[in-house]
């Protein structure tokens, strides 16, 4: 068909628009991003990048247009940077956790057995000391004091090593309850510098040999400064007036010394005096020296340390040491010792037989065995009972149910049975 020249205008210009406005519109920008049909606000489309060399885009008349391909600049790789060798974290080391300590069980203490009588006194002897102990505790304890009048007298240069001697007196008297006790008691202290002045006291005390015996020189053998420290006590009794004196040392040495400190020279002494009361009729030696000596050696640790076993126990550990220790005497030794044949009389004990301290050592483990069977009554019946006239076997049978020489037999062994 001809067309004429204003035709042939209006369609090329129809052609330009045609060819010119799609491909402004559907020319994607270089990076821009195109978002897939259908997407929703709550469900986004998937987000891709339109690519744009080579694209076809088709044209609504079915003419295909080539989208030329633009020349991309190089983007510059940039020179990488050495990556730094990574300084090595020490692995830390580890802090030990220390074992810990166990914590150590205690076990409860618990009394030893009891003997009850002759019969297991040997089998039970590790309870012979406490419960001697435990027995002396009770009686003084549920006891009280009938302590008559102490008259103390100090020597002019004298200081008494315990300051508080009515204590331990005291606490004897509790343990004597029931028991005759003397009415009165001159008590002297004298120090080393005063060792004529305290003769003199003994003497006009003692005057017309109203004390048994030759009471010369005793303040001196109580003081033999420098031969022997300034430690000594004794007991006397007037037999006219039938009251006792006890002679008491004070020195600087006794100061230091637990034995003048605690009291249980005053309690040992004292209990002389007790002894001699219950024995005024029949004398000293109708029972064995031990039994005296041995016995006061008890009490005195007894009275002054009923409140505390464990110091009983170390004035015991040097009371006995000897025996049970160090020289750890048989039981045939001990057995003869204590004899079994004793009538009266203290000659084998004073002369040379024996050591001078085995009737405080020997003779305080023996009354410690007698207490421990039959308390603390029964061991002061041996004295009240001798003191009637019964001769000491009479009265231990009387008293214990067994005759003595079974009974120091017994003992004997049950001493050795202590033996560490």
């Amino acid at each position: 068909m001809m067309m004429n020249r204003k035709m042939r205008v209006a369609v090329a210009v129809a052609l330009l628009l045609a060819l010119t406005a799609p491909l402004h519109a559907a020319t994607p920008k270089a990076g821009s991003k195109c978002t897939k049909a259908g997407a929703t606000a709550t469900a986004p489309g998937k987000k891709f990048t339109c690519v744009k060399s080579g694209t076809k885009l088709v044209w609504n008349k079915g003419v295909v247009i080539k989208k030329p391909t633009p020349v991309a600049t190089p983007i510059p790789t940039p020179t990488p940077e050495p990556t730094p060798t990574p300084t090595p974290t020490p692995t830390p080391t580890p802090t030990p956790t220390p074992t810990p300590t166990p914590t150590p069980t205690v076990k409860p203490w618990t009394a030893p057995i009891a003997p009850t009588d002759w019969k297991d006194v040997v089998q039970n002897a590790e309870g012979i000391a406490y419960w001697a102990w435990k027995k002396g505790a009770q009686k003084i304890e549920s006891s009280t004091s009938k302590l008559g009048v102490m008259e103390i007298i100090i020597s002019p240069n004298g200081v008494p090593d315990n300051p508080v001697p009515l204590v331990a007196l005291n606490l004897v008297s509790r343990l004597s309850a029931n028991y005759e006790e003397p009415k009165k008691v001159v008590i002297i202290y004298a120090g080393e510098k005063d060792i004529a002045w305290g003769q003199k006291q003994i003497d006009e005390f003692c005057a017309g040999r109203t004390c048994g015996y030759d009471v010369s020189g005793e303040a001196k053998k109580a003081c033999d400064v420098p031969t022997t420290p300034c430690w000594g006590g004794l007991a006397l009794r007037n037999r006219v007036t039938n009251i006792p004196m006890i002679y008491m040392t004070a020195s600087d040495w006794g100061k230091n010394d637990p034995g003048h400190t605690s009291g249980t020279l005053e309690a040992h002494e004292y209990f002389h005096t007790v002894q001699a009361v219950l024995l005024a009729q029949v004398g000293w030696d109708r029972v064995p020296r031990w039994l005296i000596e041995g016995g006061a050696t008890w009490v005195q640790r007894a009275t002054v340390f009923y409140g505390d076993f464990a110091k009983y126990e170390v004035q015991r550990n040097g009371d006995n040491s000897e025996t049970l220790s160090r020289n750890k005497r048989s039981a045939e030794w001990i057995e003869k010792f204590l004899d079994p044949d004793y009538i009266t009389g203290w000659d084998k004990w004073n002369g040379n037989e024996y050591d001078r301290w085995a009737v405080y050592d020997v003779g305080s483990l023996a009354s410690e065995v007698l207490v421990s069977i039959g308390g603390p009554d029964k061991f002061m019946d041996l004295y009240k009972v001798t003191g009637t006239g019964k001769s000491f076997t009479q009265a231990f049978e009387s008293i214990y149910g067994i005759s003595w020489r079974e009974g120091v037999k017994i003992i004997a062994n049950s001493i050795v049975a202590q033996q560490k």
